[in-house]
């Protein structure tokens, strides 16, 4: 199969060739602590929900740290159904779409997934079986082996870069991530690159923030959003943003072949990596900007 895969034009590949067969799926009527007990059991960033075997939703790390911080009731995250915080719309595509094709829907929609259907099955909200899904990991894996001289970083990375102090309140980086819709931030030092911390970093405090438990050793109250709507949450005062980041990221030069960028993603088992014009440079020197999987969807959709 993967020799006749690779032998296939780009502009052949279809939906089918490339997407998850053995979905991850939950029901919603699970819990928001099962979907992330999960997402870190499996590594993955989305959980597609279904019921009588039909897709009738998803949930993504964003999602649950979303609902997290906004709810304003005392439940723990095993008391949270995963239907008051899944995304109910969505978005779709059959089994014999061109990957390209797939690449345009994300990239429009600005989705790090596509959920793909049995054929004929999204012109009707009656049937949406599940068939499998694409992701941006499986985006970037594909682009990696078959484009190869297509694009370089330069022409797809995402600039100016989102950074964060290393002494930031973890808070603030779960705000601004979810302000801007974005699923990293560069950390830095004074003047020089100390990390990169990612939604998926954040996930792993998700628990501390709804635990009635540990949240009665945290100090300093904070209302996030600086809405007088949102009820105040309590800053971990033993955790900070240098606890959970990845230090010493792996940089990339601007001239790169993002095909080398996509492999070094999908062989390192991340979703982001810093932009420098050279890696001839000081590698603490700041960030010309950042390229991660959606800049790779963003490449195979043109």
């Amino acid at each position: 199969m993967l020799k006749k895969i690779l032998n296939k034009e780009v502009k052949e590949y279809k939906a089918k060739d490339v997407m998850t067969k053995n979905v991850i799926t939950l029901p919603p009527s699970e819990s928001l602590l099962k979907a992330q007990s999960l997402m870190t059991k499996y590594r993955i960033k989305k959980i597609v929900i279904v019921e009588d075997d039909i897709a009738v939703g998803i949930i993504t790390i964003k999602d649950i740290l979303g609902f997290v911080i906004s709810d304003q009731t005392d439940r723990e995250m095993h008391e949270i159904p995963i239907a008051e915080a899944m995304i109910k719309r969505l978005v779709a595509s059959e089994k014999n779409r061109t990957l390209i094709e797939c690449a345009q829907i994300m990239a429009r929609e600005d989705v790090s997934s596509i959920v793909i259907l049995e054929e004929g099955a999204q012109h009707s909200d009656k049937l949406k079986k599940l068939s499998g899904i694409i992701t941006s990991s499986d985006i970037t894996s594909f682009f990696g082996e078959r484009c190869s001289g297509m694009a370089t970083v330069r022409d797809y990375m995402s600039y100016p870069v989102f950074t964060i102090a290393v002494n930031e309140k973890i808070s603030n980086a779960t705000e601004l991530m979810l302000k801007h819709h974005i699923s990293h931030l560069v950390v830095t030092g004074p003047g020089y690159l100390v990390g990169i911390l990612s939604e998926t970093d954040l996930l792993l405090l998700t628990l501390a923030f709804k635990s009635k438990t540990l949240r009665s050793v945290y100090e300093n109250n904070l209302i996030l959003f600086h809405s007088s709507k949102k009820r105040n949450l309590i800053e971990p005062a033993l955790a900070t943003i240098r606890d959970v980041l990845t230090p010493d990221p792996t940089i990339i030069e601007k001239n790169a072949d993002l095909a080398d960028a996509a492999k070094i993603m999908i062989r390192q088992g991340i979703s982001a990596i810093p932009v420098v014009d050279s890696l001839e440079e000081d590698k603490k020197d700041p960030p010309v900007g950042i390229i991660t999987k959606s800049d790779v969807i963003k490449a195979l959709s043109q």
